[in-house]
């Protein structure tokens, strides 16, 4: 199983919430995507569903503006979907790839060339890169 260290969580962590919210000190005010998204990492309630239908937990919308809950779910996300980003392609995975699934969703990786999600992809992953950098 494709598991990051405390450190390496702690570091992605930082970084998608500069690139999601601006780094917001308030959660309960981070707010985008006309409202869809909430919190310091911009959950929407896909996410929240997937999270609570692949792990049979109980998280709801409120939980989005806790930035510790927020955390919890963004790294279950996040680990089921690379790992099944991995069995299902073989790729090496890369920290790159995590944050191109939390902007991208779980099938970030089949975005076509050229299409608007492969270049929202793309400016994402330059910040990503950016950001990543500067810690």
């Amino acid at each position: 199983m494709i598991e990051l260290s405390a450190g390496m969580w702690a570091k992605l962590f930082a970084v998608l919430m500069m690139i999601e919210s601006g780094g917001e000190p308030d959660p309960a005010s981070a707010v985008g995507d006309n409202g869809a998204s909430v919190g310091a990492l911009q959950i929407q309630m896909a996410v929240i569903e997937d999270v609570n239908r692949v792990y049979r937990t109980q998280y709801d919308s409120d939980d989005r503006k806790c930035i510790e809950t927020s955390k919890e779910i963004c790294r279950k996300y996040l680990t089921y979907w690379i790992n099944r980003y991995h069995k299902n392609t073989g790729n090496e995975v890369i920290l790159n790839d995590f944050a191109l699934c939390w902007n991208g969703g779980c099938h970030w990786y089949k975005a076509k060339p050229n299409s608007s999600q492969y270049i929202a992809l793309q400016k994402y992953n330059e910040k990503f890169v950016r950001f990543y950098g500067r810690l």
